[in-house]
Parts: C-alpha cells; structure tokens; sequence
C-alpha cells in the first residue's frame, strides 16, 4: 500500500512539474525525457522502441487527386531497431533483439491517412521473427505486424468501437491494450498496440493463402499500388487490397476479384444479393454502425472478405475499424447507412427484403442485450483501477501534445453511457418502424375492397390522410408521392 501511494505521489509530482513546464511554453513539447522506471510507474505496458542511431522514421504529407478525397502521407520511410514489451511489474514479456534483417529486431514506420499527418503519429511495427507482442502466452498469436495506434482525443472510442465488433459477432476482433511509448528514450504518450487486419489463419482473418481475399472498399484507394473499380462504386472509391499483398497479386487473381465483386454488385442492384453476400455479416456490420452512430459516411474502413475463390465462398463483412466519429449521429441513423457510396441503401431499399428482415431480427434478438451489457462494462470500468492508470496516462498524453482540455476517464464513461441508453431508445423505436417492410408475406387482402388502402403491416390506411409511401390496394403495392 505504502509503496503505491509513493508511485502515486511520485507520478503527481512529476505531472506538477511539467504542466508547469508546459504552462511556460504554451505548446506541445518537442520531446519529454522519460525513463523507462518513470514510465512504467504509471501503471500500463510500456512499448520501449530503440532505433538505429536514433532515427525517426519520416512521412510527407499528399493530398488526394481531384475528383477524390482525404489526404494521406507518402514515403514512409522504415526504420530498422529493436523492441521490448515490459509489463507494469517491470517484467520484461518480449524482446526483439538488436535489428538483422530476416533474423532479428524491427522495422518501423509512420502509417495511417490523416492522422499520419498529425504531431503524434501511429506507428505500424514489423518484427524480423513472429511474435506475440500483446504477451497472451501462445504462439498460435505469433505475427510480424503490429499497429501502434494513437489515443489523440483521449476518449474510449476505440475500446467501445471493437467491444462492439466482439459483442455484434463479426469473423474476427482485433485484440488490442493500451500502452505507453518510450520512443528512444522520448515520452509519445499513450497508444494502443493492436494486431492489424491481415490474413493470419490461426489468429487473424483465415481467408486461404492461395485463392482467398481481403479487400478494402477504399476512399484512399490513390495512394495505394493496385485497386480496381466495381460496378456500383462511386467514382471516388475503389477497391484495395489487404490479401494478397500487392507485389504478390498476379494478373488472373485481379481480374477474378473484380470479376466478383462486380457480380456482387450487380446482385445488391437487382435483388439476388443473397446468391453472392454472406447476408447476416453485412447485416451485423450495418447494425453495429447504427449502434455507434458513427457520422463518418467516407472513411471508415470496409474491410469485406472472400475465403476462397469457390462459388459456394461468400463476400462477408470484414471487422469494423476507425471509430474517431462514433457516437455523433443522434436520433439518426449513421451517415453509412443513407450514404450512395455504400451498399446499405441499396440493401434497406432492395425488393428481397431479407437484408432488412435479418437487420431487425439482429436487433430485436442481440441489439438491446449488447447495449446493456456494454454499459455495465462501461460503469465497472470507472470505478477500476484501469481507470486511474489511464487518467495518470492521460494527463501526461496531454502535457505531451499540448491536448486540451484534459478529460477524465470517468466523463468519458459518463458521456458514453448517456449516448447508449438514448440510442438503445431511439434504436427501437426505429428499427421496428423500418422492418415494416419484412411483414408483407404475412398480409391477407380482401379481395372484394377494391378501394380500401392498407399500411404494409396490414393495417387500413384509406380514412387517413397520407402524404407519400406504399399501401396496398386491390392486392398490389402502390406509392402515393
């Protein structure tokens, strides 16, 4: 106990210390000393990146084409050290090594769109050997690549975003943990390390070495080496690839993929999607966006695999990534879902309504259990120990990168606990409003009542005054404008 509060009082002191070293310069610092005892004091893993001579790996910054969008970086440049993972108990829980190409040590580099841009970078990780980076104790983990991902809003969006993933279902969640980044001896702050979406058969995405798929249905599709467009596409997206590696996609493999992706567009378009869509995947991955009301309608990311290239393998929904807009769309659905860049309109709007049936029986089985049991974890969370670990971490991210203003891991839960209990009403509300359409097979019409006007639950409408939608008169669907 005694030594807790002197790790505690230690930690203050040194939060007094540099807010008034940053009140003083009134900006972000350019570096924060830390050493490694210092860093693991706060209480969390600690990533401890040591490169060649020092060097920082470097980025530009490119803007998009014109009749594109976003902004990216260019010339990444890979910077060859070596990495230890240390657990707060001091324990050292992997080591790569000093840098042998093909033997030993890493490789790092600046990654991401716009947020590689940005003053705190994240940093994607590729070890010499394969590795567990997240120590869970089993090589079935092992990999090579590992993200280093930024916490810049100092909020849960991440956390909450891909207990969501896990909750909903999807084939795969990424596993992740916060950390905090020594960086040749530099403070960075706090990061998530977290696998990355690849193809890993034991632990990753199982698509097949050799005929399956990872694509990305991208708005940063330009600066990538190879994409193709498919059929329904918006001109400012295309399609990118995860698996198989660029370098490695041979003529034949693109040509097939483009080829079916093609045809499943053409089934969303006309009606026969479920020949082509795992149906209940790409429901789970609409659903679970509705959830989080996520107000990014452009790029977030939609990852969709193939597992084979067999007629029986299905397109199916990949794993949702890129939260930094979740939680915005309030009483409205999620920009993606009414956006013509994607699918889902198309999907909600199509004659087979078994996209729509199996979105709102998805909610009305699995949707309001998971908001629930997301808030208990929510409030567990805040009164946790990993709560004041992070509010220590916190405060120094902040000192850092001159992040303002400082927010607590306690309003983060507070305000995110709000967001869901109104979205879990608002969410059952509407999505019983709008399954409407998968009631018709159930309806029985007179067919002595030439006149009267049915709603599409069967209900008689012709003594209401209506402005627009579909009745039913005389046994046929008709649209009043």
């Amino acid at each position: 106990m005694l030594g807790d509060c002197n790790k505690h009082i230690r930690i203050l002191c040194y939060i007094l210390v540099m807010s008034w070293m940053n009140y003083l310069e009134c900006e972000a610092q350019s570096s924060m000393p830390m050493t490694l005892h210092e860093a693991l004091q706060i209480g969390l893993p600690v990533v401890e990146v040591t490169t060649v001579n020092e060097e920082e790996p470097t980025a530009d910054p490119i803007d998009h084409p014109k009749g594109s969008i976003g902004g990216s970086i260019t010339n990444a440049s890979k910077v060859p050290g070596s990495v230890k993972v240390w657990l707060p108990d001091s324990t050292l829980a992997y080591e790569s090594q000093e840098y042998i190409e093909g033997e030993s040590g890493m490789t790092i580099k600046i990654r991401g769109n716009w947020s590689g841009r940005s003053a705190k970078k994240p940093y994607k990780i590729k070890l010499q050997k394969k590795a567990d980076l997240l120590h869970r104790g089993d090589s079935i983990y092992y990999d090579k690549d590992w993200l280093l991902l930024r916490d810049q809003w100092m909020n849960l969006n991440t956390l909450i975003g891909l207990r969501v993933n896990q909750l909903i279902g999807m084939q795969w969640t990424p596993a992740s943990e916060p950390v905090i980044l020594l960086f040749n001896g530099d403070f960075r702050g706090l990061y998530r390390l977290s696998e990355s979406v690849k193809r890993n058969p034991q632990c990753r995405i199982d698509v097949d070495k050799r005929s399956g798929y990872i694509i990305e249905y991208d708005a940063y599709w330009w600066n990538e080496d190879v994409s193709f467009m498919g059929t329904l596409s918006d001109t400012r997206f295309r399609y990118s690839f995860k698996h198989p590696d660029t370098e490695d996609i041979t003529e034949q493999q693109l040509q097939y993929i483009q080829d079916a992706v093609c045809a499943m567009e053409a089934s969303i378009a006309d009606g026969t999607y479920p020949e082509h869509i795992d149906v209940s995947s790409f429901a789970k991955w609409m659903l679970a966006h509705d959830i989080l009301g996520n107000s990014d309608g452009g790029g977030s990311n939609m990852y969709i695999t193939k597992y084979d290239s067999t007629a029986s393998s299905l397109f199916m929904m990949g794993n949702l990534w890129d939260f930094d807009m979740i939680m915005q769309t309030d009483e409205k659905w999620s920009d993606i879902r009414n956006s013509n860049e994607h699918y889902f309109r198309r999907l909600f709007n199509s004659p087979n309504h078994q996209f729509m049936q199996t979105y709102a029986e998805l909610w009305e089985q699995d949707g309001a259990t998971l908001i629930d049991t997301l808030i208990d974890e929510l409030c567990q969370l805040s009164v946790s120990n990993d709560a004041d670990v992070l509010n220590q971490a916190r405060q120094l991210d902040v000192l850092r990168w001159n992040l303002c203003p400082y927010v607590s891991v306690e309003e983060d839960v507070d305000n995110a606990i709000d967001w869901f209990v109104n979205r879990k009403v608002w969410l059952d509300e509407n999505v019983q409003d709008s399954s409407i359409f998968t009631q018709i097979h159930d309806i029985i019409m007179p067919t002595h009542q030439s006149e009267l006007m049915f709603d599409l639950c069967g209900r008689r409408v012709d003594n209401i005054p209506r402005q627009h939608g579909i009745v039913i008169r005389n046994g046929k669907k008709l649209l009043i404008r």
